[in-house]
């Protein structure tokens, strides 16, 4: 055999060995699966609870943080109602404590946490399925000489995604504890027929803000809904609804709770501790319009992850920022299940490749 026929076999059993190295690289970099639902117009599970012990709300007026519980339901594809009930648990004013040394007015009726309570209609007016990518993933296992690791790898598999489209409309209820620092706070004795106003100086006279809200909107909500079988790793679910929103707010009412005003001992002539409850008004101007616009992540697992941020204009006390603009952060766990509706129907399709990412 001449040297060049030793070279040019020699060249073609290394090539061999290497493409044989790269097709078992390959086997073993591709993965068999399996589509068990992949039905996103359905909503396998259109009833939710969802918990959220972090609400950070950051404000002109109060800044608090609390915790959110809210209720949902998705009627087929037609609409969704949800009802939310949010309350503080740390606020600007806990740590306030006047003693009966000093003038100062409190909430007649006594002071509360922020609470805000709203019911929300959502009607989808209109939807758009496309077609998408999830990618699901996996832990890979990778055994050395000395140890075994693993990694983890996203798997690309294609998938349906729904747009609905929907007009929001919803009533709510707020209430804050607010303080004379944030406004001019005036007003006059309750039971006296004399109506002139009496300014409250000083930062230690308190009320409580009431209103009651209408909001009417629009958003965009994306739902995934893929259950795929992933051939030695099991079943893999992405089952996520999110919301871009915008909403422009109305409030039916405004109103600030009565204030009794206590007044002290004089220090220097004695006498008696004395109150007197005051209609409260105010010198600063309402505000009955604003806005907010907001997202929203929500799992549709039996139970998964919820984010959400908002920001927006309140109706309130006051004109502009200052006051009534608002950031809100929350972050919570969600619960689904499937009540009053059908069954979703299984998804069949034949088994496929994918390479991970």
């Amino acid at each position: 055999m001449g040297f060049k026929k030793a070279y040019w076999l020699t060249a073609c059993l290394c090539l061999c060995i290497i493409y044989g190295i790269a097709q078992e690289n390959e086997k073993k970099n591709t993965y068999t699966y399996s589509v068990k639902r992949n039905t996103p117009e359905q909503f396998a599970r259109n009833t939710g609870l969802l918990f959220s012990p972090f609400v950070m709300d950051i404000n002109g007026l109060n800044t608090n943080m609390g915790f959110d519980l809210q209720g949902s339901y998705i009627y087929q594809s037609k609409g969704m109602v949800e009802f939310n009930y949010r309350r503080s648990y740390l606020d600007r004013f806990n740590n306030d404590v006047i003693g009966d040394n000093a003038l100062h007015g409190f909430p007649t009726a006594g002071a509360s946490p922020v609470v805000s309570k709203e019911l929300q209609f959502k009607i989808f007016l209109g939807n758009n399925c496309k077609d998408a990518s999830e990618t699901p993933v996996i832990k890979v296992e990778e055994r050395t000489e000395y140890k075994v690791t693993y990694s983890e790898k996203k798997v690309p598999v294609p998938s349906k995604r729904m747009d609905y489209y929907s007009l929001r409309l919803g009533f709510s209820g707020y209430s804050s504890f607010v303080k004379n620092d944030n406004m001019q706070l005036s007003g006059y004795k309750v039971n006296v027929p004399s109506k002139s106003a009496t300014e409250f100086n000083g930062p230690d006279f308190t009320t409580m803000l009431n209103t009651q809200v209408f909001s009417f909107g629009t958003s965009r909500i994306q739902v995934s809904d893929l259950i795929v079988n992933i051939d030695g790793h099991g079943e893999k679910e992405i089952s996520q609804m999110t919301e871009l929103y915008v909403d422009v707010l109305y409030a039916a009412s405004i109103g600030l709770a009565n204030m009794t005003v206590l007044k002290p001992i004089d220090p220097v002539y004695g006498g008696t501790i004395t109150y007197q409850e005051y209609y409260v008004n105010h010198k600063t101007p309402n505000s009955n319009w604003g806005a907010r616009v907001g997202y929203n992540s929500n799992s549709l697992k039996k139970y998964g992850f919820s984010t959400g941020v908002e920001i927006g204009v309140r109706p309130g006390i006051g004109i502009g920022l200052l006051n009534n603009g608002y950031l809100l952060f929350k972050a919570g766990i969600k619960f689904n299940a499937r009540l009053f509706g059908c069954k979703t129907k299984a998804t069949t399709v034949e088994p496929a490749l994918s390479k991970p990412e």
